[in-house]
């Protein structure tokens, strides 16, 4: 009877504390879908290649994932915006090293998968495509490092403890919301079942709102600085930050344009 009552009891105390221990598991168990996506190659491996057509749909298959790992670099720059402090930061800049490793590891295993390719004899059309998978590979690898150097900046803001003012995160945020935008884009771009008829109108379109808003930002970080509304060195890291996400806006444009057989200046011979 003893044993029973104490079951009982101790059942209770159980359900009494079960919204409390669900509270503190959902702190401390995070949300897999948005902090640990799990990004690996899911179609192409060191088999030995069979058609290049087959290959190359197995290669398409798999930059498609590019999308996912650019709007993850995108949440967590989100949130890093608005850490305010180092400590807070920790996290989110653990992260985007993360996702910047990711990017050169996918850069490098998709080239080098797709040059193997070149070893086969292609048509003109497999041809193209191999050009075009390789700078979108180049364009996507070169996204991650604008992130990184984003990152940067936020940590020199952080190391010297200066912060940005209220004013400055909601104009970085309007921006950031284009960029996000232009992700989607490449997103949507990235799945078409034939690359080459990919309309990169709205993607030239979000560009242009970019850099058309990056112009007002910078006019109006100068007024600031010489209105003495934050300090030098703080409008000097702003303009750094708007600056990177400037370059990430004209990557992910590169991106869609390589997808159709445009390049980068840098691409071009």
């Amino acid at each position: 009877a003893f044993h029973m009552s104490f079951n009982i009891l101790n059942t209770l105390i159980l359900v009494w504390f079960i919204d409390f221990i669900v509270s503190v598991v959902i702190r401390l168990v995070p949300a897999r879908a948005d902090e640990n996506e799990d990004f690996g190659l899911k179609y192409i491996s060191n088999r030995v290649v069979k058609t290049p057509t087959l290959s190359l749909q197995e290669v398409k298959m798999e930059i498609r994932q590019f999308g996912d790992i650019l709007d993850s670099f995108c949440k967590n720059t989100k949130k890093l915006m608005r850490s305010g402090k180092a400590s807070k930061a920790a996290q989110y800049k653990s992260k985007m090293y993360e996702l910047e490793e990711i990017t050169d590891r996918f850069e490098a295993e998709v080239s080098n998968y797709v040059v193997r390719i070149t070893g086969e004899e292609l048509s003109q059309r497999n041809s193209n495509e191999v050009r075009d998978i390789l700078s979108i590979a180049s364009e996507f690898e070169r996204t991650g490092d604008e992130y990184l150097r984003l990152t940067k900046h936020f940590e020199r803001l952080y190391a010297r403890k200066v912060g940005l003012n209220e004013k400055q995160l909601t104009k970085l945020e309007q921006l950031h919301d284009l960029i996000s935008e232009a992700i989607n884009i490449v997103s949507e771009n990235l799945k078409a079942d034939d690359l080459s008829k990919v309309n990169d109108a709205v993607a030239v379109e979000k560009e242009n709102e970019i850099n058309n808003f990056v112009v007002r930002l910078n006019k109006q970080n100068l007024k600031a600085i010489q209105a003495k509304e934050y300090a030098v060195e703080t409008g000097i890291i702003y303009k750094d930050i708007i600056s990177s996400l400037e370059t990430i806006g004209d990557h992910l444009l590169n991106i869609s344009q390589s997808a159709i057989g445009k390049y980068s200046e840098e691409d071009q011979i």
